[in-house]
């Protein structure tokens, strides 16, 4: 381990002081919002239970997911030994599903309800991410990388079924909010 530098300890101070910053600026616009006469979401629709646990929910499965990607772009760089490059574009196969499928699945939600879907998808997920641990050094791209992309991508079936639980379960406050 390399010794403490001056340059590391102002790099660390201004790394929290931006980070209260950036808190103070956060309480700042939630009191600013709340008391617009139009705020681009009003601070009401917080009091259903329905509405902010579905957006919590959202919040827990993308921070989930946007995690666990940034951790397989550093498995397949550090243990595969991809570029930067190729770890990045690995990704591109699950951006384009998700782009293809993510209005049919929430018209499946519509038709159906959202419970399956936010059941289902984030299980998905799960097990795809589990079964991306067989990936190996000298592992084949097309039958253990590629294959196990496909599984992460098929969770995000979990995001429209939450935003349309919230929408619906909201007090109908307003129409054009989603």
């Amino acid at each position: 381990m390399r010794p403490t530098t001056a340059g590391d300890a102002r790099a660390g101070a201004l790394t929290v002081a931006l980070g209260i910053l950036g808190v103070i600026a956060l309480i700042a616009f939630v009191a600013i919002k709340g008391r617009a006469r139009q705020p681009m979401l009003p601070l009401a629709l917080f009091g259903s239970t329905q509405f902010t646990g579905a957006n919590l929910t959202t919040l827990a499965v993308y921070a989930g997911l946007g995690g666990a990607l940034f951790l397989v772009v550093l498995q397949l760089q550090l243990t595969l030994h991809y570029s930067a490059t190729q770890a990045g574009l690995s990704l591109l196969l699950m951006t384009l599903l998700m782009f293809a499928f993510s209005s049919r699945v929430g018209a499946l939600a519509q038709r159906i309800g959202p419970r399956v879907p936010m059941t289902a998808g984030p299980i998905v997920a799960a097990v795809g991410l589990v079964l991306f641990g067989r990936v190996q050094p000298g592992s084949p791209y097309l039958t253990t990388v590629l294959w196990m992309k496909r599984r992460p991508a098929l969770r995000r079936s979990g995001g429209h079924p939450i935003s349309f639980l919230g929408r619906e379960r909201a007090p109908k406050l307003r129409e054009p909010l989603a």
